[in-house]
C-alpha cells in the first residue's frame, strides 16, 4: 500500500477582493504542485467579510484570524491601547499556530510592510519558510496626494488631537515591540521583511530601486493579465462564435461601437480625495461628455466598477443610458468587445495595451502620482482637462485617434505566466 505524500502548502495573502481575484487566477497553474490556501489577514471590516464570503462561495481553501482588529466592535474597549494589546496577543498566538504547520513551504503577499504582515513574514523567515511579495497593482510614491483635504474642526479638538496622538503612537509602538518584538511601518512594496519581490516590468523594477528596494531582492516576472489578454485576443480572433457568445452573455450590441469606461475610486482605498457622491457626479459628467460626441444611435457606453466598489454606488447612472458591469465581469472580454477604452491610472490599462486597442487615458484631477505612472504603462499622455479630452474623442469619432501608448518588452513583459510560475516555484 502506497502512502500519499502531501503537497507542500502555498499561502497567498490578499488584502482585499481585488488581489484575491488576481491570486485566484493563478490557481489552475499551481494546484498540481501545491495545496494552495488563502490567508485572510488584512484587518478591515468590509474587505475581510467580503473575502471570507467569496472564499466560501467559491469553495477556496482558506485560513483566517478571529477576530480581526476592527471586525468585531463588540469586543472593543474604551481604551484603544488596551484593545491593541489584547488584539496583538491574540494575533501573535494565531500566527504562531498557523506557522507551526510543517507543510507550509511558501507565503506570497501583496506587500511585506506594516505591523501585521511584517510580523507574519518575520516569523515565517525564522522557520525557513520562503516569503515573497508579488506585485499585482501600481505603487505610488506620493502619499499626500492620496488624502482628502483636512476637515475644519473646532480649535480645542484640534489641540487635543495634536497632544493625544503622539502619546497614543508612543504607547502603540511600545506595545507592538514588547509583544511582537518588531515594529515595522508601512512602506513601499518590497521594502519589508519578505525575502523576494516579483515586479510587473522593467519600469517597475527601476521605480522600486529608486525607492530603496534592494536590486537582489527583485525579479521581473511580469503580470498575469499580459498572458490572459493575449490569450483572450487569440481565442476570440480565432473563433468568432466564442466572442459572439460572450457578447450575448454581457448584452453587448456589436452593431454599435462600444466605449468602455473603467472606474477608479477616488473616494476609497489608495486615493481618497473626494466623497462617494462626488465620485458618481465625476463619472456622470464624463459620460455626458462622451455622449456629446458619440451619440446613442451609434455608440453604447459600458461602465465597469473597481473591485473594491459596490454596484449600488452607481445605480443612478443607469438612468443616463449606460450598461454597468460588476466587479466579477471579465475585463479581458469586455475590453476585447469594446472599440475604445477610457480610464486613468489602473493596472487594467495593461489589457488594452497588450491587445492593441484604441484608448484614451485621463487625469482630470491632475494628480502627480497618476501622471508619474506613465512610465509603467508606456502611456504617452494623460488628458488632464475637458478640452484635451474632447479633442481626443473627436479624433476617435473621426477614426483618426493616434495610438496613446508605447508597446515594448520593458512594458509588456513577455512570457509572464511562465515567469510568474517559475518564480513562485
Amino acid at each position: 500500500m502506497t502512502t500519499m505524500v502531501p503537497k507542500p502548502k502555498l499561502i497567498f495573502v490578499p488584502h482585499y477582493i481585488g488581489s484575491l481575484l488576481y491570486f485566484e487566477k493563478l490557481l489552475p497553474f499551481l494546484v498540481s504542485r501545491y495545496e494552495v490556501r488563502f490567508l485572510i489577514l488584512f484587518i478591515h471590516q468590509g474587505t475581510y467579510r467580503e473575502m471570507l464570503d467569496y472564499c466560501r462561495q467559491r469553495n477556496l481553501a482558506y485560513d483566517f484570524l478571529t477576530p480581526p482588529k476592527s471586525a468585531d466592535n463588540s469586543k472593543k474597549t474604551n481604551f484603544p491601547v488596551f484593545s491593541l494589546i489584547r488584539d496583538l496577543i491574540l494575533y501573535k498566538k494565531q500566527i504562531r499556530v498557523l506557522l507551526n504547520d510543517k507543510q507550509i513551504k511558501e507565503i506570497i503577499s501583496v506587500n511585506d510592510g506594516g505591523i501585521y504582515v511584517g510580523y507574519l513574514m518575520t516569523e515565517a523567515n525564522k522557520r525557513g519558510i520562503d516569503t515573497a511579495v508579488l506585485q499585482w497593482a501600481l505603487a505610488y510614491a506620493d502619499e499626500e496626494q492620496r488624502k482628502m483635504p483636512k476637515k475644519i474642526v473646532v480649535f480645542w479638538r484640534s489641540v487635543l488631537y495634536c497632544l493625544a496622538k503622539p502619546v497614543y503612537i508612543f504607547f502603540k509602538k511600545l506595545a507592538v515591540l514588547l509583544i511582537l518584538g518588531i515594529y515595522q511601518n508601512k512602506s513601499v512594496l518590497g521594502g519589508g521583511t519578505a525575502k523576494r519581490f516579483g515586479v510587473i516590468n522593467q519600469q517597475a523594477f527601476e521605480f522600486f530601486k529608486k525607492q530603496g528596494v534592494p536590486e537582489e531582492k527583485m525579479t521581473v516576472v511580469g503580470y498575469l493579465d499580459f498572458h490572459l489578454a493575449e490569450k483572450t485576443k487569440k481565442d476570440f480572433d480565432d473563433n468568432k462564435q466564442t466572442f459572439l457568445k460572450k457578447a450575448l452573455e454581457y448584452n453587448i450590441n456589436l452593431s454599435k461601437k462600444n466605449i468602455i469606461v473603467f472606474s477608479s475610486p477616488f473616494y476609497i482605498k489608495d486615493i481618497k480625495i473626494i466623497t462617494a457622491e462626488e465620485q458618481v457626479r465625476y463619472y456622470k459628467k464624463l459620460i455626458e461628455k462622451i455622449r456629446e460626441i458619440c451619440p446613442l444611435e451609434k455608440y453604447d457606453i459600458l461602465f465597469k466598477i473597481h473591485p473594491i466598489e459596490d454596484l449600488n454606488t452607481y445605480k443612478s447612472l443607469e438612468n443616463i443610458g449606460i450598461k454597468i458591469f460588476d466587479k466579477n465581469a471579465d475585463n479581458h472580454a469586455l475590453i476585447y468587445l469594446s472599440d475604445l477604452y477610457i480610464a486613468d491610472s489602473t493596472t487594467t490599462n495593461f489589457i488594452p495595451i497588450t491587445m492593441g486597442k484604441k484608448a484614451i487615458f485621463i487625469n482630470f484631477y491632475k494628480l502627480l502620482l497618476v501622471e508619474s505612472s506613465k512610465y509603467c504603462f508606456g502611456i504617452k499622455k494623460f488628458a488632464t482637462d475637458e478640452k484635451e479630452f474632447n479633442r481626443l474623442l473627436k479624433l476617435y469619432h473621426d477614426r483618426r485617434l493616434p495610438v496613446q501608448y508605447e508597446k515594448d518588452e520593458e512594458i509588456i513583459t513577455p512570457d509572464s505566466l511562465t515567469k510568474i510560475i517559475e518564480w513562485i516555484s
